[in-house]
């Protein structure tokens, strides 16, 4: 399985933290708004579900729940897959859940690729993700070379390129949201000092934020039906005229 198995299964411990804690209350208010509107049947979230903060508030009618690593099972995560090959038919789940998942895999494109598949028509997949191009990406590339614990042995993808696989595998970009605007502090009273700076941060652009979170849905193709062009022989049609004829004398 290509994935990163330090980063996977060290992330839900750095979520107790308080740095992780105060990113996981934020990451829960996005998430609620974002999916308080989407119905349906069946919502997957792939990552561990100690992260279940992000469809804590989904209205769909189950979760489900696959980890990327078999130490990750639980009562409530039985289902364990590789992400490059989900264990679900084509078209068959309403929305995917992908909370900081891309990070700690080698392959991230081809992962979306088989999240697209499937999802159902007009179908939705939620991704929350580190900004490599913030105060959380140059912590990070200032830990390189030095024992990383997740998320800083992760690999930050840039917003713009999953945008651009999105549009690439035909889903459209719903919303997009900027989460996090506090330097990466683990220290909880700087970061409780420090928290004024969320709502100066709504008048930041977007490349300030720690996290962000987009929100994507499946295209539907439209196929135009064509009538089929009946055809009447010469023949048929001159003894069709002839009966009538016949008949109208």
């Amino acid at each position: 399985m290509s994935i990163n198995t330090d980063y996977v299964e060290q992330l839900p411990a750095w979520y107790r933290q308080p740095l992780g804690k105060a990113l996981a209350g934020l990451e829960e208010q996005a998430c609620a708004t974002a999916l308080s509107s989407l119905c349906g049947y069946y919502a997957v979230q792939i990552g561990s579900d100690a992260l279940d903060h992000c469809l804590r508030h989904s209205v769909m009618k189950q979760s489900i729940y696959m980890p990327l690593s078999a130490a990750q099972r639980s009562e409530k995560a039985l289902i364990y897959g590789d992400p490059m090959a989900l264990p679900w038919q084509t078209d068959s789940v309403d929305l995917v859940c992908l909370p900081h998942t891309l990070e700690g895999l080698l392959q991230p494109q081809q992962c979306l690729a088989e999240v697209v598949r499937v999802l159902i028509p007009q179908g939705y997949i939620l991704i929350l993700m580190f900004n490599r191009y913030s105060a959380w990406g140059v912590s990070r590339l200032l830990r390189y070379g030095c024992q990383q614990q997740a998320p800083w042995n992760g690999c930050f993808v840039g917003m713009m390129q999953v945008r651009s696989w999105l549009l690439e595998l035909d889903c459209e970009i719903i919303r997009t949201q900027a989460i996090f605007f506090r330097p990466p502090l683990s220290s909880s009273q700087w970061l409780t000092h420090l928290l004024w700076l969320e709502s100066v941060g709504n008048t930041m652009p977007l490349c300030g934020a720690g996290v962000h979170l987009i929100l994507a849905r499946k295209k539907v193709m439209m196929l135009t039906p064509i009538k089929p062009a009946w055809r009447v022989n010469a023949a048929a049609e001159r003894e069709l005229s002839n009966t009538t004829t016949t008949m109208v004398e």
